[in-house]
């Protein structure tokens, strides 16, 4: 990891990190006195740059880094961010938030455990970072805690993708299998068939108004998840797009991060 700058008193590394076969970007951020903090880990949705969506190396995680790490270092967390398949500087193609962008989450936990010792561990997505993120928690145990932002949670169902160019592309990724779109390769990106498996404290965060992912579906999502996890609470904003307004997701992500991390 290479050092980049030092912000509120933490220094940011970017590096690829390569672990058990997968490679991917990652910020970190360290404090000066070196200690093992909680630590939220970030993945980001599509966010490449209007005229780049072609260029492999656009978008990523360093946007959703920037735009998140100055509110959670003054919470007193430590911060990391992965960049997914597709993005950034991560080898690959995009899988539409499938088993590699997952398998990239996965070992970048267990990098931060193993490699920094650190073992309170939130995750927190938005749209399809959040798709990838409960889909991680579903897989893994151990962590404390996961943020669900404006993600899809059921891509069997015909209500989830709103957005026609959206739908598109996770039919050109995903492939044909008689004519319709293979529903294992759907299931393995839709947390709502394996909510029995998500044991941690989950926060569903989406607007009223959103228009690529289904705001019933997420509904949905959350209430089934209820029946095997007593620590479930679904938020769901009056008006608010698929981009949250950044105050009103603070508002509930700092008190859930508090709970869970107990400072």
């Amino acid at each position: 990891m290479k050092y980049i700058e030092t912000i509120l008193d933490n220094k940011v590394y970017r590096g690829v990190i390569k672990s058990n076969g997968y490679s991917f970007e990652a910020y970190i951020t360290e404090s000066n006195n070196n200690i093992a903090q909680p630590t939220v880990v970030l993945v980001h949705g599509y966010n490449k740059e209007i005229g780049k969506h072609n260029d492999k190396h656009s978008g990523g995680a360093k946007t959703y880094f920037e735009n998140n790490r100055n509110f959670l270092l003054k919470l007193g967390y430590k911060v990391a961010a992965v960049t997914l398949p597709g993005f950034g500087e991560t080898p690959g193609q995009e899988d539409f938030w499938g088993p590699h962008s997952q398998g990239c989450v996965v070992e970048s936990i267990d990098y931060l455990r193993k490699s920094h010792s650190l073992h309170q561990i939130a995750l927190m997505g938005t749209s399809g970072g959040a798709t990838v993120s409960a889909m991680v928690a579903a897989r893994i145990g151990g962590l404390s805690g996961v943020v669900l932002i404006s993600g899809g949670y059921d891509f069997t169902c015909s209500k989830q993708i709103l957005n026609s160019a959206l739908r598109q592309k996770l039919i050109t990724i995903v492939g044909f299998e008689e004519g319709e779109v293979s529903r294992a390769a759907l299931k393995e990106r839709s947390a709502i068939f394996h909510t029995d498996k998500i044991k941690c404290p989950v926060l569903v965060l989406h607007g009223s108004a959103d228009d690529r992912n289904s705001t019933y579906v997420a509904c949905q999502f959350a209430q089934k998840l209820k029946e095997t996890n007593s620590d479930v609470d679904i938020k769901v904003f009056p008006n608010e797009p698929h981009r949250i307004c950044d105050d009103l997701i603070k508002g509930e992500v700092s008190p859930f991060l508090l709970r869970i991390f107990g400072c």
